[in-house]
């Protein structure tokens, strides 16, 4: 596995469980991650992968009821 995907599966298991945390924790909110530009720039697929796994975990937490 590349430096990327290690990356991404990293950030999307820290995205989950925060996602899963957060409605029990409210200091475990679900956070924005800001990690995929910076690290990924060479697997240009990975990154369009990542983000759109990032942009539909934060659509379902902001379509659901507070």
């Amino acid at each position: 596995m590349t430096a990327g995907t290690i990356a991404i599966f990293l950030a999307s298991f820290l995205k989950f469980s925060s996602l899963l945390f957060g409605a029990f924790n409210p200091l475990l909110r679900p956070f924005p991650i800001v990690i995929f530009p910076i690290v990924i720039r060479d697997d240009a697929a990975v990154f369009r992968a990542a983000v759109g796994f990032v942009v539909r975990i934060q659509g379902w937490r902001d379509s659901r009821p507070v």
